[in-house]
Formats: structure tokens, C-alpha cells, sequence
């Protein structure tokens, strides 16, 4: 989780961002782990973000999701929205899909 304080009163003080490995995440399989990717878009990283504080050599081999949030007047509200948006994100790559064909 990454915040910036300032003394006094400054818009983004708000703002909340997390950088989440998919490794780390609770995926049942690989293909959950592919779906997430599609599911996160742009959000998803192969390679560590710069300002994440993690290393560039870093070794998670299906990279990084980075989600930001500054829409809620309360820093932790923000929070809040980020990790209720990961968990819908692990919930929704989570989803077996079945085809049947008729």
C-alpha cells in the first residue's frame, strides 16, 4: 500500500494505491491466474511498478496488478474500495466457465 502525507491540507493525501503480485493472490489455477490478467487490464504489469518499492529482479513470474483510488473524501475509504475491488477481481478469475455444446 502506498500513501503520501503533506503538512496541511492537499487533495492527494486521499489517494491509496496497492500493487498486488497475481502469484500472491488466492487463484485456484493457472487459467484463473490468465483470467485475472484480461480481468485487470491495463492494471496488470509483467514487471514490477517503479514506484511499488519492489525490486525490478524481483521473482514473480505472472507480474503485478497496481490499483489507485481517490474518489472517497477518507484516505481509508479509498483503502476500503481498492481491496474490495482486488477481491472481486480474485472472485471473478475464480469462476470455472463451462461450455456445452448442443
Amino acid at each position: 500500500m502506498r500513501s503520501t502525507d503533506y503538512i496541511g491540507n492537499h487533495p492527494v493525501e486521499r489517494k491509496r494505491s496497492v500493487v498486488v503480485a497475481v502469484d500472491d493472490l488466492p487463484l485456484v489455477d493457472d487459467m484463473a491466474k490468465k483470467r485475472l490478467m484480461l480481468l485487470a487490464g491495463p492494471r496488470w504489469t509483467p514487471n514490477p511498478p517503479v514506484d511499488a518499492g519492489i525490486s525490478k529482479y524481483a521473482d514473480w513470474g505472472n507480474g503485478f496488478v497496481k490499483i489507485a483510488c481517490e474518489d472517497f473524501p477518507e484516505p481509508s475509504q479509498n483503502l476500503k474500495w481498492i481491496s474490495d475491488t482486488v477481491d472481486k477481481l480474485v472472485e471473478k478469475a475464480n469462476v470455472r466457465v463451462f461450455f456445452f455444446f448442443w
